[in-house]
Order: C-alpha cells, then structure tokens, then sequence
C-alpha cells in the first residue's frame, strides 16, 4: 500500500495518552486502529483487538490476584 492509496489522513494519538483516551478516539472516529506518535513520529498502531485482549488479560489477572 502506498501513501496515495489511503482515503483520508491517520488518526493518531500521543504516546503517553491512556488506555480510555484510546477507547474514545476509537469511538469518536468509528475506526478501528489509531497510529501512536511519539515526538510527532508514528512509532506502532494499536488495534481494538489489541484493546480487548489488554482488557481481558488485566481483568483475568486481577481476579485470580
């Protein structure tokens, strides 16, 4: 894929934001993953699947403390 073929510009979002920041972006946007900036540089993309499965293990892992 090249630049020119993507419809619009990336949703993105600060390193340093929060999981629920991430969540609202998510929403607000109706997408399904965001590009994670870090001194204005894209350094990784986080999925919704990704948030599920972070959300799903931290729960697990507190209920059997």
């Amino acid at each position: 894929m090249k630049a020119e073929d993507v419809s619009r510009p990336a949703i993105t979002l600060a390193s340093g934001r929060t999981l629920q920041d991430l969540r609202n972006v998510l929403l607000k946007y109706r997408i399904s993953r965001v590009v994670i900036q870090e001194n204005g540089k894209p350094i990784g993309i986080v999925t919704e699947k990704d948030v599920s499965r972070f959300t799903r293990a931290s729960q697990t892992s507190r209920s059997t403390g």
